[in-house]
């Protein structure tokens, strides 16, 4: 497909052509060769047609969208016709169940969807019947079955036909099948678009948005937004075009955008809060458990209460450090992180989560799942329902997970359930649900449910991960107008990636903002501040001078101005801001340690060594300091005082770094104190795991760049450091 994409990216629609009747020559013939042919024989006549019009200066003013109508057929045959090819042996999931879609049974989506809807008529009518249970549990199992077979043929049967597509969208609007089978589909024709672009299908989503509830819009249009951002690459044909840009005049469209957009944007910090609370919550509070376990009086039901009820916890867990990290948790938690992904990724092993399709089957009470279940475990299907806490993929996992503890663990664990439940809709009610929130927990909860999906399942490994690259709406062609129009919208969506540090995606919302609004020296700063912390330091410095022109007194800016000229190296610059920050604060350590750094840069040892001393005196001999007069003295060629500063580095520091046992070496070698150098050397070497070679480079950087060791000769440098090597060898030995 490489191939093909480039042809047609460069133009090159003849070669293109020839290009996938080569390919179709080398594949049998049957009735998809013949029928594909057909299609590109009546491409390549529109094709020379428009081209003989060219060529005789006819006009011709649909050309331009004609030709893209011909790459777009191109493009959508040469991926049917690598499908096809794929089709006779690649192992893979979407594979296996291909070819059983296309071996088995015979058997139109159109005709499965009636088969459905026979059985969940009779179903309805079951409780009616003399043994109402058996008919029940019988229906209800063979009305999944065709669920689950309609999955299959929603995902992989490629293209869908204009009947199939005309019976699922028929299905969808008929009330009398189940709210759980229309949102399944949905899911369906998303992960079929993930494989292989198909318009129909991505018409359906439409339509399924402009004529479903809220669940059934919302969960439409996040399913429209992953596919169009797996197939970001592919042109749309015009009609589909047209046909999604009149969505824009749907009435709660750029408001479902937004609220579906920021759940995916949320979803990208899902691996950081899992990996903090599998890293640090969970083995923190394992290093707790014997304190805790001395603290018999009462032990916490929850991290909330160890944070807020008992003052020995308390205390506890600041000392340790836990307390900072529960709060963070909380605050994510409240910032719609998805805090529960951490403990449900260790519930997916169950049988149920070995067929694909219940990784998108919304939660139900009546699910075959639950006729086994002990009465209390039924009872509290219902209170897991309405937890919205729990995404449907993870009320599974509750349920099943439950089944399989012991009784008392088990009441303990409904107890709590039910109670959280009960608090969580006491506060609901109080709140009065607005509108807005609902969508935002439905949005929410299928987000949460699609990243699981494809993070854990067991074949996730053969699935187009869409979180991969982390989902970006704002990039996609269909809605980038309504991001590019609603300045609140993208400033919000540029602070989330600013917060939590997507520095390359912030300064893909936070430069288009400041072309299009009124200068602001805050946003000019975290332009600034995104560049800065990708090392693109002078437009870092740009921004940041953008940002003085509006404030001049923030100290914040003139901090990042001042490191941000230290890392070009334009010395004078950072002194002079430095200097300027100063003059508010001419007691701060780190300010004079800074500006005496800078002056050592420039060479003026004389003007820098009263503010490194300064800096000592302030700083309580800060290990900075003392490292940084060592130096000064050193380059000065006052190798007393030298010799003192580097001796108190090394006896204070827990552990001498390789450059402070270089930078001592340098010193003795200057005082012609030979081997007290070479043992320097040596433990320099060893400091740095044997790296002979960094000693090398470090070494001569420090004597060419500062002009140290003058009265040494190049002879006597060369033996030193040979001698060096040689011993710390023997020190790698002894250890």
């Amino acid at each position: 497909m490489d191939y093909i994409n480039r042809l047609l990216k460069e133009g090159r629609l003849n070669e293109a052509f020839a290009y996938i009747e080569n390919q179709l020559m080398a594949m049998p013939a049957g009735a998809f060769v013949a029928g594909v042919r057909s299609e590109l024989e009546g491409l390549r006549r529109s094709y020379e047609l428009m081209s003989q019009y060219m060529m005789d200066g006819l006009p011709d003013p649909g050309r331009e969208g004609q030709w893209n109508e011909i790459a777009v057929g191109l493009l959508t045959i040469a991926e049917r016709t690598e499908r096809e090819r794929e089709l006779a042996d690649r192992p893979t999931l979407y594979y296996n169940v291909a070819r059983t879609e296309r071996y088995g049974v015979q058997t139109s989506i159109a005709e499965q969807l009636d088969a459905y809807r026979e059985v969940t008529g009779r179903l309805a009518l079951a409780p009616l019947t003399e043994d109402a249970a058996t008919a029940t549990g019988r229906l209800t199992r063979k009305s999944e079955q065709i669920l689950s077979t309609l999955f299959n043929a929603l995902w992989t049967r490629h293209p869908l036909t204009a009947a199939d597509a005309e019976a699922l969208e028929r299905a969808m609007t008929d009330e009398g099948l189940p709210r759980h089978a229309k949102l399944q589909w949905i899911s369906a024709t998303m992960l079929a678009l993930t494989e292989f672009f198909d318009a129909r299908r991505v018409a359906f989503l439409a339509e399924a948005y402009r004529k479903g509830n809220r669940e059934t819009s919302l969960r439409a249009l996040a399913a429209l937004m992953v596919a169009l951002w797996s197939q970001r690459n592919h042109p749309l044909p015009r009609r589909l075009r047209d046909n999604l840009a009149q969505l824009g005049d749907e009435p709660l469209w750029r408001q479902d955008v937004a609220t579906v957009t920021l759940q995916f944007i949320r979803a990208r910090d899902t691996e950081r809060v899992t990996r903090k609370f599998n890293e640090e919550i969970i083995p923190g509070m394992m290093r707790l458990r014997p304190e805790i376990e001395k603290l018999q009086d009462k032990a916490p039901a929850s991290p909330e209460e160890l944070l807020d009820e008992n003052p020995e916890w308390a205390e506890m867990l600041d000392k340790s450090g836990m307390t900072a990290r529960l709060r963070e948790m909380q605050e994510m938690q409240e910032d719609g992180a998805d805090v529960m992904m951490a403990t449900f990724s260790q519930l997916k092993s169950f049988p149920f989560f070995n067929e694909i399709s219940n990784w998108f089957l919304p939660f139900y009470q009546d699910h075959s799942l639950f006729e086994s279940l002990p009465q209390e475990l039924a009872d509290l299907v219902e209170v897991i329902t309405s937890t919205p806490m729990f995404c449907d993929n993870d009320r599974y996992s509750v349920v099943l997970s439950l089944g399989q503890i012991p009784e008392q663990q088990r009441t303990l664990m409904m107890g709590q359930l039910k109670m959280q439940s009960e608090e969580v809709n006491r506060m609901r009610a109080a709140e009065t649900m607005t509108r807005d929130k609902r969508d935002e927990e439905i949005a929410a909860g299928y987000v949460r449910d699609l990243y699981r999906f494809f993070k854990l399942f067991r074949r996730k490994g053969e699935f187009a991960d869409p979180f991969a690259a982390g989902i970006n709406p704002v990039e996609i062609e269909l809605f980038r107008p309504i991001f590019e129009e609603d300045d609140t919208l993208m400033l919000t969506i540029g602070e989330f990636y600013f917060k939590r540090r997507y520095m390359a995606d912030a300064l893909g919302i936070f430069p288009a903002l400041a072309e299009r609004t009124a200068p602001d020296a805050t946003l000019y700063q975290k332009i600034g501040y995104c560049y800065e912390a990708q090392g693109e330091w002078d437009k870092a410095i740009e921004h940041y001078e953008n940002s003085e022109l509006l404030d001049s007194r923030s100290r914040w800016t003139r901090r990042h101005l001042a490191l941000c000229y230290r890392m070009t190296e334009r010395w004078d610059k950072a002194l002079e801001y430095y200097r300027l920050l100063a003059e508010d604060r001419p007691d701060d350590p780190a300010l004079a340690l800074n500006i005496g750094l800078t002056l050592v840069k420039l060479r003026r040892f004389d003007e820098a060594l009263p503010h490194l001393f300064k800096a000592e005196f302030l700083g309580n001999e800060n290990l900075k300091s003392l490292r940084a007069i060592a130096w000064c003295t050193l380059l000065d060629g006052d190798l007393e005082r030298a010799e003192r500063y580097i001796s108190k580095v090394l006896e204070a520091a827990p552990e001498p770094t390789a450059n402070d046992l270089l930078n001592a070496g340098h010193v003795a070698l200057a005082s012609g104190h030979l081997k007290e150098a070479v043992s320097r050397y040596a433990r320099s070497i060893a400091a740095r795991d044997f790296d002979t070679d960094s000693f090398i480079a470090d070494f001569d950087t420090d004597l060419d760049a500062a002009g140290l060791l003058a009265e040494v000769s190049a002879t006597d440098r060369l033996m030193v450091r040979d001698a060096a090597i040689a011993l710390s060898t023997t020190l790698g030995k002894s250890i």
